[in-house]
């Protein structure tokens, strides 16, 4: 029934379904020109991308199947669900304690937690990674482009 493509085909195709689905509704609101962009203009730009990138994914994937790559698991066996579980669980505490916490803070804790789940690092190496990591992104976007996130209970 369905062409023997394998799994970066498949998503290839998927891409480039979603990027024509995006070209078509920036018509909607005008392209303009290139001197004049309309408010379509850049979806549709960021649509032709999409697809320009999946189609050389689809001939680089064809490609590799003349070679004899084939089917290949998407998720490799003895994948770690539990640390999968665990980034979900932090990502979701970072969105519920973003406010009563402050931007900084909570971004030095998901930060240096993300550091030590990987195991990559040890704790002092995680902690600093996570400090270092929100001070630069708060000097970037709250000193620099004055963006408005929430303050913690010590000001910053």
């Amino acid at each position: 029934m369905f062409p023997r493509f394998n799994n970066d085909q498949w998503s290839s195709l998927f891409w480039v379904a979603c990027g024509v689905i995006i070209c078509i509704a920036s018509f909607q609101y005008g392209l303009g020109t290139l001197q004049s962009p309309s408010t379509g203009f850049m979806p549709f730009l960021a649509g032709s991308t999409i697809i320009l990138l999946s189609v050389i994914g689809f001939v680089a994937s064809t490609l590799g199947q003349r070679k004899g790559i084939r089917w290949r698991r998407l998720i490799p066996k003895g994948a770690m669900w539990q640390k999968v579980w665990i980034t979900v669980a932090i990502l979701f505490a970072y969105a519920f304690l973003l406010t009563p916490l402050g931007f900084t803070l909570c971004t030095a804790l998901f930060v240096g937690f993300l550091l030590r789940l990987g195991k990559v690092h040890r704790w002092p190496s995680a902690v600093a990674g996570g400090l270092v990591t929100a001070f630069i992104t708060y000097q970037i976007f709250v000193v620099l482009l004055k963006v408005q996130f929430p303050k913690g209970p010590w000001g910053f």
